[in-house]
C-alpha cells in the first residue's frame, strides 16, 4: 500500500488544505476529533491524511490502539532561522545594526567626553 502512487486533485488538495488550517503546532488529533473540527467527513480525513503523512506534512503514532495526528516540525528550519540570524549578527558591523543615528551619537558623545 506505501508503494501505491495516488492521482491527487484540487478537490484533495482544498481538502489537505482545510485540514492544515485546523490543526496547531504542537497538537496532536485523531480522525475523529479532525473531522469534527474541520467539518470533514471521516473517509475525507482518512484519504487525506494518508496523502499528508506520505508527502511528510504531519506524522502519527499509534497509541493503545488509537491513531494520532500532528504537523511534523521542521526541525532544520527552525536551526537554519537562528543559524542565518546568528550569522548575520557576527557579519554586519554594529553601526549598520543600530543604524546610523546611534553612530553618530556614539561619535557625539566620544567627542563631548574626549
Amino acid at each position: 500500500m506505501h508503494g501505491i502512487q495516488y492521482r491527487q486533485t484540487a478537490k484533495g488538495r482544498d481538502t489537505r488544505s482545510q485540514l492544515l488550517d485546523h490543526i496547531q503546532p504542537n497538537e496532536e488529533l485523531t480522525r475523529d476529533q479532525w473531522a469534527e473540527r474541520a467539518g470533514l467527513t471521516y473517509e475525507q480525513v482518512r484519504r487525506q491524511t494518508r496523502n499528508l503523512v506520505n508527502s511528510g506534512n504531519i506524522v502519527s503514532r499509534l497509541e493503545n490502539g488509537q491513531r494520532y495526528y500532528s504537523l511534523r516540525r521542521n526541525f532544520k528550519g527552525i536551526v537554519g532561522t537562528f543559524l542565518l540570524v546568528l550569522f548575520w549578527g557576527w557579519s554586519v558591523p554594529v553601526e549598520q545594526r543600530l543604524g546610523t543615528n546611534h553612530a553618530a551619537k556614539t561619535s557625539e558623545q566620544h567627542r563631548r567626553f574626549s
